[in-house]
C-alpha cells in the first residue's frame, strides 16, 4: 500500500464516521458519550455502599453540588460516630475533624504515631479532611446557587 492509498483509506474511514453522526456539529453524541462516561466513572470511583445510597441518585439526576455536599455530611456523620461521647459538645465540621484526628490525642488514629513521619501523616490527614469540610462542603451547604459540573463533583 502506498501513501496515496493510505490517505484515501483514512478519508473513507473519516467519511464513514461522519455519516454515523459521531462528529456532528450539534455535538449531541459527544455530550452523550461524556455523560455516559461520567456516570460510569461515578460507579468506578464511588465504592462505599453507604455513600452510594446517599449520593448516586443526586449525581445521576444532575444535582452534583448537592451530591458533593451529602458526601461530606456522610463523612462528618461517620466521624461523629467515633466521637459519640462528645456529640453534646456541638463539635461538627472542621472542629470535629480536628478533634478526632489531632496527633496529640486522636480518637481516630491512622497509625502508631511512633515517629515524626507518622505524626506528620496524622496531622496531614487531619488538615486535608478539615480543609475539605471547610472548602468543599461548606460553600455548597451555604450557597443556594452553587453549581458543580459532573467532572468537578467527581474529582
Amino acid at each position: 500500500m502506498n501513501l496515496n492509498q493510505i490517505v484515501d483509506a483514512v478519508k473513507i474511514i473519516n467519511s464513514e464516521i461522519k455519516d454515523c453522526g459521531f462528529f456532528s456539529n450539534e455535538n449531541k453524541n459527544i455530550q452523550s458519550l461524556k455523560t455516559e462516561f461520567e456516570n460510569n466513572l461515578y460507579d468506578l470511583i464511588i465504592q462505599n455502599e453507604g455513600l452510594i445510597k446517599k449520593t448516586r441518585k443526586l449525581f445521576m439526576d444532575g444535582h452534583h453540588a448537592e451530591a458533593v455536599e451529602k458526601s461530606y455530611k456522610y463523612l462528618n456523620n461517620i466521624i461523629k460516630k467515633f466521637c459519640k461521647e462528645d456529640k453534646k459538645d456541638g463539635k461538627d465540621g472542621a472542629k470535629l475533624i480536628n478533634y478526632a484526628f489531632t496527633p496529640s490525642a486522636p480518637i481516630i488514629k491512622l497509625n502508631s504515631l511512633s515517629n515524626d513521619s507518622e505524626n506528620d501523616e496524622q496531622l496531614g490527614f487531619m488538615q486535608i479532611l478539615s480543609g475539605c469540610i471547610t472548602g468543599i462542603r461548606n460553600p455548597r451547604a451555604h450557597e443556594s446557587d452553587w453549581e458543580d459540573t459532573e467532572s468537578n463533583a467527581l474529582y
